[in-house]
């Protein structure tokens, strides 16, 4: 299968153990994207840009989005789709000071509304394989309620309510 774009459903069909095309540099791809949902949840809205806190969230939400780059074109990706909101008060962080700000090897967009496709056709979710979805980011993900709710029940084996 082609990779997609967007890091929500990349993950939650990763994590489904589907196969992609150059499934190695994919694998890359959905580590990077936790390693920048984990650089996601160091970004601290109350501090002003000069202030050291938030220099040191720039420069590491920098280096995570130069690794995801260089993993995404390896898996034959032009663009990337994050798993914010668009009109996110992270989003904006994240796009002000360091997508505009910086040159890199794909192009970086917000998702314009809430993750819900139900892939449970797709295949069961495996909790030993780790996304972004299992950490931090997560509550934050442009992503509904619900979907969340379902994975969580599908995860510990429960019919959703």
């Amino acid at each position: 299968m082609k990779p997609m774009n967007d890091l929500i459903e990349l993950s939650d069909r990763f994590r489904r153990a589907v196969q992609f095309d150059n499934h190695q540099a994919v694998s890359q791809l959905v580590s990077a994207a936790r390693d920048f949902a984990a650089a996601c949840t160091w970004i601290d809205l109350t501090y002003t840009i000069e202030n050291r806190v938030s220099r040191d969230s720039i420069s590491r939400l920098k280096e995570k989005l130069e690794a995801m780059a260089l993993a995404a074109q390896k898996s034959g990706l032009n663009r990337i789709v994050l798993p914010l909101h668009t009109d996110s008060p992270f989003a904006k962080f994240i796009k002000d000071n360091v997508i505009d700000k910086n040159e890199f090897a794909v192009k970086y967009g917000f998702r314009r509304s809430e993750y819900a496709k139900d892939l449970k056709s797709v295949g069961t979710i495996d909790p030993n394989i780790e996304t972004f979805l299992d950490i931090g980011l997560r509550r934050l993900g442009a992503i509904k309620s619900e979907t969340k709710y379902k994975w969580d029940a599908e995860i510990k084996g429960l019919s959703p309510a």
